[in-house]
């Protein structure tokens, strides 16, 4: 007895290890290519780290200052040696650029300082003061503060138009510096119409598709996917083709109607609606075609046995048997749409653009990798809420 249970926990040990070694390669391509990235996104969205790095004696003693006080003289002193050995080492630049996003003409007032304290050194704070009145002002000394945290919460909080006062406490940004919430209210607009106008197009696409035999069915399913094996630039070259000024759309109203002046549609929220939908009707289409095979046709068929008409029959017998497909099709549709980036870019105007263009615009052309990350935080923040939401959704139907 004692060897027929020793062979089935060696059995079970076997097996438990062989599913391991089969799981491996999966888990760790999941860590090098998703959990790190968005480890690293993380760690760079909470750093702040160009004062800590070339002035570090001076963020240390500015983590001990008061909010909305003077210094001592021993900060005082370091920031004057740590600003000399700056200027040697070229990164006074950095440091007032930084600055300067915080407190506008923080550059001038570094270039200012760092130009006097090359003839007069060591300084005290009347020395500061004397070079330039703005030094005897709290607000800029807890400007220097704010940027010497470390883990900082200046990204994160500016990616939702916050950021700390002079007293250490979270407010708004000023109105003609805020400028993240619209963008991102935009993609969420942006994003929902998109995924209900490919709703309302799908579900009665895949119907239709569905009640076709299978033949007409794979060559009908065939036409409808063929933009997904198409390259997006390839479709969104099309659609310039099409919508341009002088495109083909402009030529035919143009000969059914001479005279008409060409309609301006590239570059517009039209434009870049078709795009996004031409884009994401496969993703939708997939998960609602599916479910619709699924679901059994008698049960419409008895519905309308029993005096419900077509309309109401479909709307609340059929449709509801397909609510899974319908919830994970949004789900896919709202999630991309979040993050896509190409088709607004060169479909949309400048005032369609997106959270995604914004990302890029922060890590290519700025260089500002911490910006980047904490946009992308609030990104990766809004697909939990809508997976978390799908997936309430999902346990919710199979409790029903």
């Amino acid at each position: 007895m004692k060897d027929i249970r020793r062979a089935a926990r060696r059995s079970r040990r076997i097996d438990d290890l062989t599913a391991l070694l089969l799981t491996l390669p999966l888990l760790v391509f999941m860590t090098v290519f998703f959990v790190l990235p968005i480890g690293g996104i993380l760690k760079e969205s909470a750093t702040d780290p160009v004062i800590t790095k070339n002035l570090p004696r001076t963020a240390e003693l500015l983590s001990q200052l008061q909010w909305n006080t003077l210094p001592d003289a021993p900060l005082v002193a370091a920031l004057g040696s740590e600003l000399l050995q700056a200027d040697q080492k070229g990164t006074v630049g950095a440091i007032s650029r930084r600055l300067n996003t915080d407190v506008s003409g923080y550059r001038s007032l570094l270039t200012k300082t760092v130009s006097a304290i090359k003839r007069d050194f060591p300084l005290t704070l009347a020395d500061m003061a004397g070079i330039d009145k703005r030094w005897s002002d709290p607000a800029y000394w807890s400007a220097l503060k704010r940027a010497s945290g470390t883990p900082s919460s200046y990204y994160l909080l500016a990616a939702v138009d916050l950021k700390r006062d002079d007293f250490g406490s979270v407010a708004k940004q000023p109105e003609h510096v805020a400028t993240f919430l619209p963008i991102l209210l935009r993609t969420l607009v942006i994003s929902i119409v998109v995924t209900a106008i490919c709703v309302i197009v799908t579900v009665p696409l895949s119907y239709f598709i569905s009640n076709l035999s299978e033949k007409r069915a794979a060559i009908a399913l065939f036409f409808v996917m063929l933009p997904f094996w198409t390259s997006a630039l390839v479709r969104i070259t099309g659609w310039t083709v099409l919508l341009q000024k002088d495109g083909i759309v402009n030529q035919v109203i143009q000969l059914a109607s001479p005279g008409v002046q060409p309609l301006e549609m590239l570059y517009t929220d039209f434009s870049m609606y078709l795009g996004l939908i031409h884009l994401m009707l496969p993703f939708m289409l997939v998960p609602i075609y599916t479910a619709m095979r699924q679901v059994d046709p008698l049960t419409k068929k008895a519905a309308l046995s029993l005096g419900a008409r077509p309309l109401p029959a479909f709307l609340r017998v059929f449709l509801p048997q397909c609510a899974r497909g319908i919830g994970s099709g949004c789900a896919i549709v709202f999630i991309l749409t979040l993050g896509t980036y190409t088709t607004p870019v060169l479909l949309g105007g400048a005032g369609q653009q997106m959270l995604s263009y914004f990302i890029s615009f922060y890590t290519n052309q700025q260089l500002n990798w911490n910006m980047a990350a904490a946009l992308s935080v609030v990104l990766l923040i809004m697909t939990i809420i809508v997976c978390r939401l799908g997936a309430r959704f999902f346990v919710k139907e199979r409790a029903d």
